[in-house]
């Protein structure tokens, strides 16, 4: 009979175990079964994720894989250059404003300058003829200090070069500068023509002029605070008022001079202004200090 052979059924040893069923001899290396990289799967699986939302997601919301996604994306590619240049601008546009404004303050500063010196010029002007005027009537038309005319001349013209500006005082006189030139020029030939009511109505003319002008002077200084030049201005207009005030008692000298008398209220005038001359005249001292040595040096220039 033939042998019947019988598997060996019982526990399966250690190294069969691990072998995965394959029994090996006692000297036979073991092979470690295959495993997976569960952690390095997950890895891979996290960053596709990522990467996937990343994509979807993309810059403002948008996904740069769409259609209007790329436009968007293009529009900011084209525009972000230019942002440096934006700002560039912005500054330069801030540099060009204050310069302007510093032109416009200079600007403002030498006409303020230009139109005191006219106004100035036109009343230094006007004393003189004044002064002209009144020699000329005291003296019975002497012709001693000069002619007439070229002090109208003259006069008319730093009126043309004068800037006219809007007088504080009201007065239908000063208007404006044509109707000024019409209203001189005849009092002028009245003058020439001693067709006046008094020589005293004569001056009284010069000295409402000299006026309204010197108080559109001082206007023209206290609603500008120009600085750097309001201490010469100031200096300039006091010796310009000083000059009215003397011109003023000069006529009184005049008249004294030629009527060999004056009344009790002339001479009250004259007394008055001399003082008012001499105090404006000293007032100029203390803004300027050239003042004080010409004053102090009448001879040298």
């Amino acid at each position: 009979m033939g042998e019947v052979r019988k598997n060996k059924v019982g526990p399966r040893t250690s190294q069969e175990q691990d072998s995965g069923g394959v029994r090996r001899g006692p000297g036979s290396p073991v092979r470690p079964p295959p495993t997976l990289r569960r952690s390095s799967l997950i890895s891979f699986e996290g960053d596709d994720e990522n990467s996937r939302v990343e994509v979807k997601t993309g810059c403002c919301g948008l996904d740069p894989t769409t259609g209007r996604g790329k436009q968007i994306h293009l529009l900011q590619i084209l525009l972000l250059p230019f942002i440096p240049i934006l700002a560039l601008i912005i500054q330069n546009s801030i540099n060009m404003v204050t310069v302007l404004e510093y032109q416009y303050d200079m600007q403002e500063t030498i006409d303020q300058v230009q139109i005191s010196t006219g106004l100035g010029n036109v009343t230094e002007a006007l004393q003189s003829e004044r002064a002209e005027i009144a020699f000329y009537l005291f003296t019975n038309d002497s012709v001693i200090r000069g002619n007439l005319t070229e002090h109208f001349k003259y006069t008319n013209m730093l009126l043309d070069d004068l800037i006219w500006p809007v007088f504080r005082q009201e007065h239908e006189l000063f208007n404006n500068k044509i109707l000024f030139r019409i209203r001189l020029d005849d009092f002028r030939d009245k003058i020439t023509k001693f067709d006046t009511p008094s020589v005293e109505g004569g001056i009284a003319f010069y000295n409402k002029a000299n006026y309204i002008f010197l108080d559109q002077l001082t206007s023209e200084i206290n609603e500008k605070d120009a600085a750097g030049v309001w201490r010469p201005l100031l200096a300039y207009k006091n010796i310009i008022r000083a000059i009215e005030h003397l011109g003023i008692s000069m006529v009184f000298g005049l008249q004294y001079f030629g009527r060999g008398a004056l009344n009790q209220k002339s001479y009250i005038a004259f007394v008055t202004n001399d003082a008012l001359g001499y105090d404006f005249l000293n007032t100029s001292q203390n803004f300027e200090f050239w003042i004080t040595d010409r004053w102090a040096r009448p001879g040298q220039k």
